[in-house]
């Protein structure tokens, strides 16, 4: 190469059949980049949706149409570029009580249900959520499906699936606008449109892709030295948990499968990646997590992107089995993620974070506004008190907002294990729904400086509870609640501000101010997503 090669892809919608496959052989070399990015004033959607059409009414009294659509498998519909709810129970059913291999129900309808053994059963716990399929019902005694079952009361048994919090995916469930069923052995989907939703003229896709881009790097052979930019990643899904494994969560968009917890895959993945940039691009209507590094990936930057209507987290960053890692060509290394805008991410798998990182040495996440998500909007470690290679890191800047919505058990910034010169500061924590609340160095957290950040409309500002968490610096942060925990060993805790009636200091209000996007980026919020073409 004597000069970047750029790949212009005119604006509209690409449909991709499998996904586009990176390796060593298509990086940039010289010093050069290859270039993907959309044509100067237009914005390529590259899509991994089905169209669906044919919509036909089915039943007037329900105002339910039916389309035929064989041969797919998705756990997503989006019906003019909005995501459409599989149908569902109400929340928390009566008459569910736990047995040893699922549970009784007073229901006596649902052993009538329409493909029994594709229903789930879905259930909350502390930080976790399960989806298992029945495989089926005797007598008001209803048997889940294994692996799930037995993976959801053998790990983390404190924290295991108990109660039902909704039935879903039965046709018997449809019962409200928004609505929709797929049956799969017959190949129909039925759904109930919304308000002014035709279904003459609707554009209504079904993710049948699972990956939209595949980069596929070793670490002597790494993908390397390409940029994505002004792209639109879309209607991409994932349907593992549709099998009788189902979705047991064993934390932040990592799962139960076998002995090992896996990671949700990135509809936009990259293992063993270099010197990649993403930048100006939107990732929507995803059904896995959207943009994951992973696998000695080094030298990485997410800058000015906007991710929204994710199903797991939005950005994932490395792993959590590789801490005994000593090489620093294996590890993972040196990601950038500035200036992005998340919101509506976890809105399936409610375990998941904005922004989730593993083992990582000097990872800086900046500036980024992360807003009305499900859990937490930045997790950072893993271990619970392991030794690895995580080390200087940062979390800084940012503006993290409503959010543990529906789970419990985390907050603004939550870190595990040791970090050593690892700063956690400038923050402004805003508005958690749950327990527990802004800051939450938990188990085995070590050797971080936690400073300068504003805590506010939390539950808890602080949430130190366990004597494995130790040699942390916890100063000069601002708090409109006095509530905190401080049960650690060897952590230093003082000179922190509780403010009352909304009189923040100088100091305190500059932080806000100068927290979330610059300046130079504000357009990210309003990148436009896909719409219906």
């Amino acid at each position: 190469m004597t000069g970047d090669i750029v790949i212009n892809l005119r604006g509209g919608k690409h449909t991709l059949t499998s996904p586009l496959t990176l390796t060593a052989q298509d990086s940039g070399t010289g010093g050069f980049k290859v270039i993907y990015r959309s044509y100067p004033g237009e914005r390529a959607v590259i899509s991994g949706g089905q169209t669906i059409t044919g919509w036909n009414l089915f039943d007037a009294g329900k105002n339910l149409y039916r389309a035929s659509a064989p041969n797919i498998n998705t756990r997503q519909l989006y019906v003019n570029g909005a995501k459409a709810q599989r149908a569902r129970s109400s929340q928390n059913p009566a008459g569910f009580t736990k047995t040893s291999s699922g549970f009784t129900t007073t229901n006596p309808a649902i052993a009538g249900y329409r493909n029994l053994t594709e229903v789930e059963l879905v259930g909350f716990h502390g930080w976790r959520d399960f989806y298992c399929r029945i495989g089926g019902v005797s007598g008001g005694n209803i048997t889940m499906q294994n692996p799930c079952w037995n993976n959801s009361q053998r790990s983390l048994p404190g924290v295991a699936f108990n109660t039902v919090s909704y039935i879903e995916n039965a046709y018997e469930l449809l019962d409200a606008a928004g609505e929709w069923y797929y049956d799969r052995p017959a190949g129909y989907i039925y759904y109930i449109p919304r308000a002014g939703e035709n279904m003459a003229s609707a554009e209504v896709i079904a993710p049948k892709s699972e990956k939209l881009i595949d980069g596929q790097g070793t670490p002597g052979a790494p993908v390397h030295d390409i940029s994505f930019t002004g792209l639109t990643f879309a209607y991409a899904g994932w349907n593992f948990p549709s099998s009788a494994n189902g979705y047991v969560v064993y934390q932040t968009g990592f799962y139960i499968d076998t002995a090992a917890p896996k990671l949700v895959p990135g509809n936009v993945h990259f293992t063993a990646a270099r010197n990649v940039i993403f930048q100006d691009n939107v990732f929507a209507h995803l059904g896995a997590a959207g943009l994951n590094f992973e696998n000695s990936s080094q030298n990485i930057t997410i800058l000015a992107n906007k991710f929204e209507d994710i199903s797991s987290n939005a950005i994932s960053l490395g792993n959590v089995w590789d801490e005994a890692t000593t090489n620093t060509n294996n590890q993972n290394r040196n990601f950038s993620v500035a200036n992005n805008y998340i919101t509506r991410t976890g809105f399936e798998y409610y375990d998941a974070s904005g922004i989730m990182g593993g083992y990582l040495d000097a990872a800086d996440i900046s500036h980024n506004e992360i807003y009305n998500i499900s859990h937490s909007p930045v997790t950072l470690g893993w271990g619970w008190g392991t030794n690895s290679y995580a080390k200087n890191n940062s979390v800084s800047y940012n503006y993290l907002h409503k959010f543990t919505q529906v789970l419990e058990d985390s907050a603004g910034v939550y870190t595990l294990s040791s970090q050593p010169g690892t700063q956690i500061h400038h923050n402004h924590i805003d508005q958690a729904i749950r327990n527990f609340g802004c800051l939450y160095p938990d188990e085995g957290s070590a050797n971080i400086n936690w400073h300068q950040n504003v805590c506010q409309g939390v539950p808890q500002w602080l949430h130190i509870w366990t004597g494995s968490i130790h040699d942390n610096m916890v100063q000069n942060n601002y708090s409109d609640t006095a509530n905190m925990e401080n049960k650690g060993t060897n952590n230093t805790v003082n000179s922190n501000n509780v403010i009352t009636g909304g009189n923040w200091p100088a100091e305190a209000q500059s932080i806000m101010a100068g927290a979330g996007i610059e300046a130079a980026y504000a357009g990210v919020k309003t990148l436009p997503l896909p719409i219906a073409q």
